[in-house]
């Protein structure tokens, strides 16, 4: 057996369960805003955000442990990616629901959708400039996905954060843990003994083809 000098391995901090991203609703900044490419017609817009300071204190939902309402304070200085906000350019008649979910969000976060004078709204395109570094409240949940059927934390809904103050986004690289492994559920069955029994309405599972056909 070998000792290795100025290692350790503290029971009361390293002893216990990992945790990543939680389940809730926490202030944060948008850094990033992705348009990807046109499918049929249709844009999907992804927005990444940076949990705030200010969560410290707070607390969410460990999906991993039980549902356990635990403190959001490790949060602080990350970064999670939304899912898609779909942008269709030119919906057919009647298909202008597509755009729905894109417009919430536009509006949450206090963008006004003109009015033509004629009872309808005119469609708006955000783009980079309109929301990098703006104060956000964004709910967190967990969406499954359509791929391997393992769960992932993702940004859902985003609101202007009123007490919150824009921030400069630096021009550099941004880590979003839209792949964490360590936000992982391995199996069906550990995701019926989280979400059976507890019946913990924030932490919502939501399919990703689900979050897919709405705006589609």
């Amino acid at each position: 057996m070998e000792i290795l000098e100025n290692v350790f391995f503290d029971p009361e901090v390293d002893g216990k369960p990992r945790t990543s991203f939680l389940v809730g609703t926490f202030p944060a900044h948008i850094v990033a805003y992705e348009p990807g490419d046109d499918i049929n017609g249709s844009i999907p817009n992804n927005i990444t955000v940076q949990f705030d300071d200010s969560i410290k204190g707070l607390t969410g939902v460990d999906y991993r442990n039980d549902n356990k309402e635990v403190p959001a304070d490790h949060m602080a200085g990350k970064e999670l990616r939304s899912i898609a906000f779909w942008l269709t350019k030119n919906p057919g008649e009647g298909e202008g629901w597509k755009n729905t979910r894109y417009n919430q969000m536009a509006e949450a976060m206090g963008f006004e959708l003109p009015d033509d004078g004629n009872g309808k709204k005119m469609q708006i395109k955000l783009n980079e400039v309109d929301l990098l570094g703006l104060p956000c409240l964004v709910d967190v949940k967990l969406e499954k996905s359509k791929n391997n059927g393992n769960l992932y934390p993702k940004v859902f809904n985003l609101t202007l954060w009123e007490d919150g103050e824009k921030i400069e986004v630096k021009d550099e690289e941004v880590n979003a843990f839209e792949n964490d492994d360590d936000a992982e559920l391995e199996s069906d069955e550990e995701l019926d003994k989280i979400f059976g029994p507890t019946n913990v309405e924030d932490a919502e599972v939501v399919d990703e083809e689900e979050t897919d056909e709405e705006d589609k």
